[in-house]
Order: structure tokens, then sequence, then C-alpha cells
């Protein structure tokens, strides 16, 4: 659609991650399943993460929510020793870990890295969330010379990135059918400190596009745009 570059890498992203999960999710409930004791915590987040990954394709948003728990979950780990053996009290695992651990008594506490590793991709996969959302683009203040234009409710297209600055959104504006000047069809917007949330008071940036050709250019600078003002997502 409109020909215009993604951004390739995190493209691929959005789509690796999620069944490096599927994959990782279903090697451990095969794995527990023959096992002998099989481990609750670790087979349950096993379907966690199966679950995540069905929802994000079908572009659910509380897949992301799955996705932290199956990240996070794995961070801690606790056993305790005894005579009989060893213990298992938090162990939500899913087959490796890459962690540090301290013994105190019988009790050993484990930092598990991957878990924050994985957490860390979860913020880069979001877009695909994000895509064809519709969302609401108001004026950040009284004075600003968007008021001509916002409110206003637009769509997502694609990520982009221009000035080799990444999670610019493309957005096309919806304007209610009129006669009259030509309107403005599309426009940048980026978060202020953070992606796009919709519906959550953010404070973007805006820029306008006057001439969607402009962003084939795969060299494209975010000054060839017009400068908006900042705006505000309701």
């Amino acid at each position: 659609m409109l020909g215009i570059p993604l951004d390739n890498k995190r493209s691929k992203l959005e789509f690796a991650f999620p069944l490096f999960i599927l994959i990782l999710s279903l090697f451990n409930i095969q794995s527990e399943l023959v096992s002998t004791s099989i481990n609750v915590q670790s087979f349950g987040l096993s379907i966690f993460g199966v679950l995540g990954v069905i929802l994000y394709f079908l572009k659910i948003n509380f897949s992301k929510y799955l996705f932290k728990a199956w990240a996070l979950l794995q961070v801690l780990i606790i056993t305790k020793f005894t005579e009989s053996g060893n213990t298992d009290i938090i162990n939500f695992t899913q087959g490796f870990n890459l962690s540090f651990s301290l013994l105190l008594g019988s009790i050993q506490f484990q930092i598990n890295f991957l878990g924050f590793i994985y957490a860390s991709f979860i913020y880069l996969i979001g877009f695909n969330l994000l895509k064809n959302k519709s969302i609401i683009i108001s004026p950040y203040n009284d004075s600003s010379y968007l008021n001509s234009i916002l409110p206003i409710e637009a769509t997502i297209l694609k990520r982009i990135e221009i000035s080799d600055e990444k999670d610019w959104m493309l957005v096309q504006l919806n304007h209610l059918e009129s006669e009259g000047e030509e309107k403005l069809k599309y426009a940048l917007i980026k978060g202020k400190d953070q992606v796009i949330k919709p519906k959550s008071g953010q404070i973007i940036k805006f820029l306008e596009v006057s001439n969607i050709e402009d962003l084939k250019d795969k060299n494209n600078d975010k000054e060839n745009f017009r400068t908006g003002d900042w705006a505000i997502l309701s």
C-alpha cells in the first residue's frame, strides 16, 4: 500500500518473535507432558504463550499482556533444598534460563535474565496491534494552528523511519465528505516520550504530509514536512 518503505527489521521481528514464543511454548508443553513430574507453573505459562500468539495474529490487544506475563514470570526462580531432594517453589521457566543465584539457608533464589530480554522484545513488536486502528487526534492547546485541522479521526497505516528516527506512524486523516478546498489527507505522528498508545491522552508530535510521494524516498528527512504542533490522542 502506497509503496512507502517500512522499517523492515521491525517488520520481520513482529513475525519472528511471536513465532519464537509459539515454538518455545509448544516445545515446553511437549517436554512437560513426557516428564515424570509435570511443572504445573511452567506448563501453564506455556499455555499463556500459545494463547498470546493466537490473539496477537488476530490483532487482539490483550495478547501483549499475555506476552508480558510469559516473559516476566520467568524472571524469578525459587528452589527449596531438602534431604529428600529439590523442590521448586516458583519456576515458570520455558526450557532455558540464564540466571544469577543466591543461596539463603535451604532456599535458593535465582534471577533469570532471559525474562528481561524477552520483555524487551515485546515493546518492539507492538505496531502489529496498532495497524489499521482508528484514533482521535486533538489539538494540544487552543492557540495551535492545528485547530483548523483537528480534532479528527485518523487511521494508522504504517510505521516508517524518517531522519533516522524510528516509530513514526503514517496516519490517514478521515475528513467528513464535503465540497470545497482540498484537505490534508496524511500526517506523521510520534509519541513525545514513547510509542503511540491510542485513547491514552498521550502527547504526540504531528507533521503534515502534503505530498505522499515524499515518503517513498528511503532517505527522507523530517525537514521535508511541515512541522506541525503538539497534539493529543483523545
